[in-house]
């Protein structure tokens, strides 16, 4: 885990080595649209105060037979996806919201790299990323 919230984490700003301005703080999260008010997602079926947990974190990637590959964000439209708990998303058609650690915020498209949208996610992988213009 090298995002920037995580289990019993502190993460200090000198811990950000890829830039404060490249890294994800927080960002919408997928919920499927049919389960809004429903509680039946176990990525929204409790409360916000739980903890580490499905409600709370979302991820860049996932692991599929030892690698690190693709968990783009989806709009909260989209149906049977690979792992719609832990997706960022929302209901915006055009793309989802996330802050960054500088205090911005950027409308992401859900069409981004999936390889930049892992690497804005972490905040120590070293590589260089050019994100998409605003």
């Amino acid at each position: 885990m090298t995002g920037i919230s995580l289990e019993r984490s502190k993460i200090s700003i000198q811990q950000i080595t890829d830039g404060i301005s490249k890294t994800y703080l927080v960002g919408e999260r997928y919920i499927p649209a049919a389960d809004y008010e429903t509680g039946l997602s176990i990525g929204d079926n409790e409360t916000w105060c739980t903890g580490f947990n499905n409600d709370n974190y979302r991820k860049t990637g996932r692991f599929d037979g030892g690698e690190i590959v693709e968990l783009l964000p989806i709009p909260d439209s989209e149906l049977g996806a690979k792992e719609p708990n832990g997706r960022f998303g929302s209901a915006h058609p055009d793309g989802w919201n996330a802050s960054f650690c500088d205090g911005s915020v950027r409308t992401i498209r859900y069409d981004i790299d999936w390889r930049v949208h892992r690497d804005v996610g972490s905040r120590m992988d070293g590589n260089t990323i050019r994100l998409p213009a605003r």
